[in-house]
């Protein structure tokens, strides 16, 4: 039991909260009702499964750093072993690309991607997660707006997403990326790894996603139809905005695991009420 356990640290849960509802908010908005057909739960299930395969291979590569911001994680504490870890990313990805394969082509797809994704992101044939922007914009695809893209092909075409809504929580993702790589300041400075925190500093990245924030937020009150989704604006607005103060009240990346869950709260109602909305 206790192995289970560190198997499932390893994935890392509270990332996989994110994906299932970014797939659940796709699937939404494009069948304008909750419908939990086969293929919409094969096509969640797939990528739970390989964004969990996406954070193990990211911790086998990442030990070395690990052991610096997160020793107690399964792998840098030796928990579990390095050969266990790779037969578990092996099984996820398996498991997960025949489930997406059930599902239909273009999740299959989506899924091959993120396996592509995932190599060439954490290990040293290309190290992706060293070039700055590139860095955020791959976490933020393969943990949003790919799982989003997902839910919404279980039921439409992909050539049919509505792409102001896409672009809006692609933004908030984009955000929520950044107030994740606070909390690994200091690792990744050990390692090289170039990240908006980093480059800009604490203070400069606040202002950053302050701009960052206020722009998707604009965005949705330019697109609000209805006095409900002008509301779901400004709530999350001053929830981003209070993150944001908290942050600059408190500088430094030992607090990084709260503001992130703090932020996925926020980014998750907003997600999820927005999805409604849309469809009404």
């Amino acid at each position: 039991m206790k192995t289970v356990k560190h198997f499932i640290e390893l994935t890392i849960p509270v990332t996989l909260i994110v994906v299932g509802m970014s797939s659940f908010a796709g699937g939404l908005m494009a069948a304008g009702s909750v419908s939990l057909n086969r293929n919409f739960i094969f096509s969640i299930a797939a990528f739970i499964l390989i964004m969990a395969a996406f954070n193990t291979i990211n911790g086998i590569f990442d030990i070395k750093l690990d052991k610096i911001s997160k020793p107690h994680r399964p792998l840098p504490s030796s928990k579990i072993t390095r050969q266990h870890a790779w037969r578990f990313y092996v099984a996820l990805a398996v498991i997960s690309s025949a489930l997406a394969y059930a599902a239909n082509t273009y999740v299959f797809i989506l899924v091959l991607g993120v396996i592509i994704l995932s190599i060439l992101y954490s290990s040293p044939i290309m190290w992706l997660k060293r070039h700055l922007i590139l860095n955020t914009t791959i976490v933020t695809a393969c943990y949003s707006v790919l799982p989003l893209l997902a839910g919404w092909v279980a039921f439409a075409s992909p050539f049919s997403i509505p792409v102001s809504i896409f672009v809006i929580l692609g933004l908030t993702s984009f955000g929520m990326v950044i107030v994740k790589d606070i909390e690994d300041m200091v690792a990744d400075k050990v390692s090289g790894v170039m990240t908006i925190p980093i480059v800009l500093g604490l203070e400069r990245t606040v202002y950053f996603l302050g701009i960052l924030f206020s722009f998707a937020y604009i965005l949705i009150s330019y697109l609000a139809l209805t006095k409900v989704l002008f509301l779901i604006s400004l709530v999350g607005y001053l929830g981003m905005t209070h993150l944001l103060f908290s942050i600059k009240k408190n500088p430094y990346p030992r607090l990084g695991k709260y503001f992130l869950l703090e932020a996925i709260f926020i980014g998750l109602t907003v997600e999820v009420l927005l999805a409604v909305v849309y469809i009404l």
